[in-house]
């Protein structure tokens, strides 16, 4: 399993995990939101997981992230008010990454 990295979002720190297959330069990336945390959605979600071997294994990476309030990501989770503010920051992160072609 790969580090835990955490990405900023204005004051907020989403907790977040990349993947980057083995060999592949600058894979194309797939950004993984979880679902609702108010019935257990967080970024290690078994669906997430299973999708991620199989994008792994075909070449593609994948960036999995909490929202703010779920796991170790700070702040609080405010139902989808703020929510796409993390979406943003961490499409800009993505777009900046050397090793992915975000």
């Amino acid at each position: 399993m790969k580090p835990l990295i955490y990405i900023k979002s204005g004051d907020i720190e989403l907790e977040s995990r990349l993947d980057v297959p083995l060999g592949e330069s600058r894979p194309p990336c797939v950004l993984f939101c979880h679902p609702d945390p108010r019935h257990g959605g967080a970024m290690d979600n078994l669906i997430l997981e299973k999708v991620n071997e199989t994008l792994q294994k075909n070449g593609i990476a994948t960036l999995r992230f909490n929202f703010r309030g779920v796991g170790n990501s700070t702040g609080e989770f405010t139902g989808g008010k703020s929510e796409g503010t993390d979406i943003i920051s961490i499409v800009e992160f993505l777009s900046t990454h050397t090793l992915i072609d975000g």
